[in-house]
């Protein structure tokens, strides 16, 4: 009985710290202070975070000094409400992306005796206090900015100092000089690092796939200086990642990327990696969609999403002497190498009370190719 009670103190102690790692690597803070027309502190203040999408509300009061703080949002746009006595009710959107920690400050002016119509003008938010070097990847940037490859980790070239590799059987990421090995990919939390192949994220030694569907993913922020230990088995960029969420709104999306051989150009002479994009034969067909909403307004939403991904190529298998050519012509030729994957990506999220989250996600995904055939090698 005592061994069992040690090994449960202990899941509990793990579970507990994976929830606060994933909580802090993936959401963001908001907090200020509540003052009066005077600048006087205003206690005891109710403040409401609603996320507009989900309908989701966090919810905290001021301390005696006016100060309040605003923890665990997931990255969107919120629009805060705050009611004191004797006070008119202030409200004012703000968008918080992943990691960021925002300082809000709003005045409440008395309640008025008189009906009148008053226009509050909200200020920006500016993240100030933030000791990480890092560039955000935003939603709209994700949507927007062309990238032939669905790799949603191609954006991170935003960010100064990330290479991304140009070996299309190999999609790997690096920083500051160092190999990929030294960068780590969070995704809401959950570190994917590979600690026995190489290429750092899982999956990415050798592939010509994508580690993650990028219709499932929000926004993400590049790291690559000064972050703290709780993101761990990195020495020069982390990248955390935040998947997307179900709204109170049923929204969706389908796409089909077609890239045909007619639009390849004819290999190059000594070009390194002409047995693929470069290959006269190669096309790729990528379909997906997208779709989240409500099961329960308020309370319950999903979201789920799919991205295939099939290419086709050939390599060409040579002998160097013409008189093994009788011998070993059953070998001698264009053979096809092909590849496919499919990625899936379920979420359910739900909130009991202003002060539970709670999500449960999975991750599908599958892959095959022939390969490392070509030249002398059959």
């Amino acid at each position: 009985m005592t061994l069992r009670r040690t090994w449960l103190i202990l899941l509990l102690a793990i579970v507990t710290a994976g929830s606060a790692l994933a909580q802090s690597a993936t959401t963001a803070v908001l907090r200020g202070k509540i003052i009066n027309a005077q600048g006087n502190a205003v206690a005891n203040a109710e403040i409401n975070a609603v996320e507009t999408s989900s309908g989701f509300v966090h919810t905290v009061n001021s301390r005696s000094d006016g100060t309040y703080t605003l923890g665990g949002l997931t990255p969107g746009l919120y629009n805060i409400v705050v009611a004191a006595p004797g006070y008119d009710p202030k409200s004012q959107d703000v968008t918080v992306l992943v990691g960021q920690v925002l300082d809000v400050n709003i005045r409440m002016t008395p309640t008025a005796t008189l009906t009148e119509s008053i226009t509050v003008v909200g200020t920006q938010a500016v993240e100030t206090k933030s000791h990480e070097a890092a560039t955000n990847v935003t939603p709209q940037q994700i949507e927007s900015l062309p990238q032939p490859e669905r790799n949603f980790l191609n954006f991170a070239a935003l960010a100064p100092g990330i290479r991304l590799s140009k070996d299309p059987q190999r999609k790997t990421i690096a920083s500051d000089a160092q190999d990929p090995e030294q960068t780590n990919v969070f995704i809401d939390g959950v570190s994917t690092k590979n600690d026995v192949l190489l290429g750092g994220t899982v999956g990415q030694d050798s592939s010509r796939g994508n580690p993650f569907p990028q219709n499932a993913v929000q926004e993400f922020r590049v790291i690559t200086q000064n972050f703290s230990a709780q993101y761990d088995h990195a020495s020069s960029a982390i990248i955390t990642a935040v998947t997307k969420s179900g709204g109170n709104q049923l929204n969706g999306q389908v796409f089909v990327y077609y890239q045909p051989k007619q639009w390849v150009a004819a290999p190059k002479k000594n070009f390194q990696f002409n047995t693929l994009t470069n290959n006269p034969s190669y096309r790729r067909y990528q379909p997906g969609f997208s779709l989240g909403g409500p099961i329960i307004k308020d309370r319950l939403n999903f979201f789920a999403s799919y991205e295939g991904d099939q290419q086709h190529a050939t390599r060409s298998v040579n002998v160097g002497n013409a008189s093994f050519a009788n011998q070993f012509g059953q070998f001698i030729g264009n053979f096809p190498s092909p590849y496919r994957q499919t990625l899936g990506f379920g979420k359910l999220s739900f909130q009991p009370a202003s002060n539970m989250l709670f999500d449960l996600s999975g991750l599908y995904r599958r892959e095959h190719e022939v390969r490392d055939f070509g030249g002398q090698r059959s």
